[in-house]
């Protein structure tokens, strides 16, 4: 059975860890494959949680502006639309996206209407 064309669910996607090698070369343009594997992919097996969450840190340096919060959801839901993705819990820490001078109100924001864009752009819930 071919399960890739099969509609899914994403329960407690979290869009800080959702980051395509595509979108992180837009907003870091320096970055090579293996930069991105070695910073932006959990390994395997972490011994803690701790070690699982300092994997997020390079994705959350670089979701900081409303542009980026802008393009890094609407990529998350252009990835889910290519796994056939029909419902997707997203979920973020919008206190980790203040390094900018975004208010956490404006962070909740901009990726509501960005999620709103998406929801119109793939027909994703």
């Amino acid at each position: 059975m071919n399960f890739t064309s099969l509609p899914k669910i994403e329960l407690h996607l979290h869009l800080d860890c959702s980051l395509s090698y595509e979108i992180v070369k837009k907003l870091k343009p320096e970055i090579s494959r293996e930069e991105y594997q070695q910073n932006f992919i959990a390994p395997a097996n972490c011994s803690s949680l701790d070690e699982y969450l300092k994997c997020a840190q390079e994705p959350i340096a670089i979701m900081q502006t409303k542009e980026q919060l802008e393009m890094v959801t609407l990529d998350l839901f252009h990835q889910l639309q290519e796994d056939n993705v029909i419902y997707a819990e997203i979920r973020f820490a919008p206190l980790q996206h203040l390094e900018e001078d975004l208010t956490a109100e404006e962070v909740v924001s901009i990726v509501n209407e960005a999620t709103i864009k998406g929801i119109k752009e793939t027909g994703i819930e």
